[in-house]
C-alpha cells in the first residue's frame, strides 16, 4: 500500500481508518444492489429470501431518498441518489467498518500510544 493509506508519521488510527474504509467499502459491494444478485459462484441467482429482499429494498430506498435530497448549489439541482446507490451504500459500510475497527482497537489499547 502507498500514500494516502500508508504514510510515515501518520498515527496508526488514521491508517486503520483508511484501510478499514476501503476494505469495508469493497466487501459491501458483494451485498449491494448489484452484487447481491449473484451467488457465491458468481452466477446470477436470486438467493435472498423475500423478507431479506424487502428489508434491503426499504433500506436502499432510504439511501436513495437521503442522497437525492442533497442539492448541488453550483449546478442548481439535486443529486440523483438512484444513480449512485451502490457506491453510497458501500461508502456508508466503509465508514462504519472503519469506526468499528477503531472502536475495537481503542478498547484493547486504551493505554497504548501506538493507537
Amino acid at each position: 500500500m502507498q500514500f494516502p493509506f500508508m504514510s510515515p508519521g501518520v498515527p496508526n488510527y488514521v491508517t486503520y481508518a483508511m484501510v478499514g474504509a476501503v476494505v469495508g467499502h469493497e466487501v459491501s459491494h458483494a451485498f449491494d444492489d448489484q452484487g447481491g444478485r449473484y451467488d457465491e459462484f458468481g452466477n446470477l441467482h436470486d438467493w435472498w429470501d423475500s423478507q431479506t429482499a424487502h428489508k434491503f429494498y426499504e433500506k436502499t430506498e432510504c439511501f436513495i431518498r437521503q442522497y437525492s435530497s442533497v442539492k448541488v448549489e453550483e449546478a442548481g439541482m439535486h443529486l440523483n441518489g438512484r444513480l449512485s446507490v451502490g457506491e453510497n451504500i458501500a461508502d456508508n459500510a466503509g465508514v462504519k467498518t472503519a469506526l468499528m475497527v477503531n472502536f475495537l482497537l481503542s478498547r484493547k489499547a486504551v493505554k497504548s500510544k501506538d493507537l
